[in-house]
């Protein structure tokens, strides 16, 4: 069996510390071993700057983008968290990039699980989703985040192990938000040629194909295409971020200052 758990939890993070200057907004935050990736539901102000300054280690190299608020570190950089570590079953280790003792994500690793992306930071609370590999693992998962007081399991799946593998629990979470209609024509459209360049079948064909009107197969295709493309261009920001030439904030501090 493989489990889905959802929670949302308040505890001390700066994340969601941070997410509190936006209100009720929400900010979805992607993570990696290299990365840390902020979507900001307004664009960056000089509050918000000044308040990352004194929240996080390092935070002048973070790069922003409209709405977007990035950090890509070397290889060799370290953040400095002075003595904190955290403990495992192989004793204490040093805090990284990515890892501190609040961390719900480094928790769930550490005890078997895995953490899907984006996290969500709304109106105060930090929401997850969880994959275990069974239900040892979920029970574990489970009992380390009692840790936490306020910690509220909002929805527990099982959702079966059909050839799931942690590697594409991206793409599962992704197909997850289409619905059945949107996915059926998705893979009719495809399969009979409507991506293809030049395209072999128009929508009219499609539609008259199911017996609906051209306007359902296209609201249902847009809809599709706005779902997946929503989850990917995180992403692909991600990477593009990587060539970009953006101000560090410090420089779009100092243009916010001479306003």
């Amino acid at each position: 069996m493989v489990f889905e758990v959802k929670i949302r939890i308040k505890h001390e993070c700066p994340f969601l510390e941070f997410s509190m200057l936006f209100g009720r907004k929400k900010i979805y935050h992607y993570a990696g071993s290299d990365f840390h990736y902020l979507l900001l539901p307004d664009p960056i102000t000089k509050k918000v700057i000044e308040h990352g300054f004194s929240t996080f280690p390092n935070f002048e190299k973070w790069k922003i983008s409209g709405n977007i608020v990035s950090l890509q570190k070397d290889k060799e950089e370290k953040w400095k968290f002075p003595n904190r570590k955290i403990k495992s079953k192989k004793g204490n280790i040093p805090l990284n990039p990515s890892i501190y003792e609040n961390s719900i994500t480094t928790l769930v690793s550490l005890n078997g699980g895995m953490s899907l992306f984006p996290v969500i930071y709304e109106n105060g609370y930090e929401y997850h989703s969880i994959l275990c590999n069974d239900s040892k693992i979920l029970t574990k998962v489970l009992n380390a985040l009692k840790k936490f007081p306020e910690t509220e399991i909002l929805q527990r799946n099982d959702i079966g192990e059909d050839s799931l593998h942690r590697q594409s629990a991206i793409f599962f979470q992704m197909i997850g938000q289409l619905t059945e209609k949107q996915i059926a024509v998705s893979i009719l459209a495809f399969n009979k040629g409507y991506y293809d360049i030049p395209r072999k079948i128009r929508l009219q064909d499609i539609a008259e194909e199911l017996g609906v009107t051209r306007y359902a197969v296209e609201r249902l295709l847009r809809a599709s295409e706005n779902k997946i493309m929503k989850f990917l261009i995180p992403y692909l920001n991600i990477k593009n971020i990587e060539e970009e030439t953006d101000d560090s904030l410090s420089e779009r501090l100092q243009k916010i200052s001479e306003l």
